[in-house]
């Protein structure tokens, strides 16, 4: 027996609201949990942020030692060198973060900064270089056909 695509979708529909309903004073408690969460995050920032840091410290530290356990035995495996380094770097930064929390939130911010600027540029660079200047209302007007590079270089 067959069954169309509408068909399966709505089934799949049905399974999930079942699911949610079974489960849903579950997710009331984490809702909850996450707007009291939310709120001291907000009314104590500096506290939040250097208990992120230290949760983050301890992952770091725990995956990388889990990680370099994985390697024993596995000096054959492409890339070998590479994820060594990057296991020991996990366990540096990891100890580094949980020696120095209050550091460890400036270097974080910072790296949040320095993120979302370049994410920020390069969806600006890419959306240029998909759509021409004219279509982006940006005052060229129908005019003028700018490609993306005389825009970009603003000759």
């Amino acid at each position: 027996m067959t069954m169309s695509v509408e068909a399966a979708a709505q089934a799949l529909r049905e399974a999930v609201r079942e699911t949610v309903r079974r489960h849903s004073t579950w997710y009331l408690i984490q809702g909850a949990l996450m707007v009291i969460g939310g709120i001291v995050a907000l009314v104590y920032p500096f506290v939040s942020s250097v208990a992120v840091v230290l949760f983050l410290g301890w992952i770091l530290i725990v995956s990388g030692i889990v990680r370099g356990i994985s390697l024993i035995g596995a000096q054959n495996v492409p890339n070998f060198w590479f994820q060594l380094v990057s296991v020991v770097l996990s366990i540096i930064v990891g100890v580094l973060f949980l020696r120095r929390p209050g550091e460890a939130v400036v270097t974080l911010t910072l790296l949040l900064i320095v993120f979302f600027m370049v994410e920020g540029f390069s969806k600006l660079i890419f959306s240029l270089t998909i759509r021409p200047a004219s279509k982006l209302w940006l005052g060229v007007g129908k005019r003028h056909h700018w490609n993306t590079a005389v825009f970009l270089s603003f000759r």
